[in-house]
């Protein structure tokens, strides 16, 4: 590898992978490599290798981990951090819109088409899929997931682990703690204040 092409180490190699590998390449990275414990002999990703471990000679590389699971992507990126071996940015596609008051932490993805709001924070390695949008002074908390088409609207708060589904709505100033899972479609229209699963409209504890 040449030491002026930038690349990107992606950890995973299931759908958010390809679409963090893509957003990447359309973002100014040259090249990708896939680590994965389970991958295939010779297996590639768009072109890419997809490697067992890592080689040590990666040490500088950009890396990310890309996998849509709150719980097993907090994990890998503890460990990455822990170990020290890459920078860990936060991988934006070119069509993502970014007000300039926000706020990005580290390791995070933001997807095609996806919206940050002025003064809204998004924590580290959260995921702000495809055509998702969060508004104005809204959080999005560490280790979280705004699914695809999912809106978030002005000054609401996502705790820590929160998956809010495709195409689900948290209204107005509504806050969501800690692990809390929210059903495709649903729309949380109160404070949910206990973690579990909670589904429909408006959206109640599963």
């Amino acid at each position: 590898m040449l030491p002026d092409v930038k690349r990107l180490v992606l950890y995973g190699c299931g759908g958010h992978a390809r679409s963090v590998g893509s957003a990447a390449l359309c973002s100014g990275y040259k090249a990708l490599l896939f680590v994965d414990d389970k991958a295939r002999s010779g297996e590639r990703i768009m072109g890419f290798p997809v490697l067992t471990a890592l080689p040590a000679e990666a040490v500088a590389d950009d890396a990310i981990a890309a996998l849509g699971d709150n719980a097993r992507r907090a994990a890998l990126y503890h460990m990455l951090l822990a170990a020290g071996r890459h920078v860990l940015p936060t991988v934006w596609h070119p069509d993502a819109r970014v007000a300039a008051e926000a706020v990005l932490e580290q390791a995070g993805f933001l997807g095609a088409l996806s919206y940050i709001g002025p003064e809204a924070r998004i924590g580290v390695n959260a995921i702000v899929n495809t055509g998702a949008i969060v508004e104005h002074e809204c959080t999005v908390g560490p280790h979280g997931h705004v699914a695809i088409g999912a809106r978030m609207a002005g000054r609401s708060h996502l705790g820590a682990f929160v998956l809010l589904g495709a195409g689900a709505v948290v209204l107005d100033g509504v806050r969501v703690c800690d692990h809390v899972q929210i059903g495709a479609g649903s729309v949380v229209t109160r404070d949910i204040v206990e973690p579990g699963i909670y589904v429909g409209v408006p959206a109640r504890k599963r």
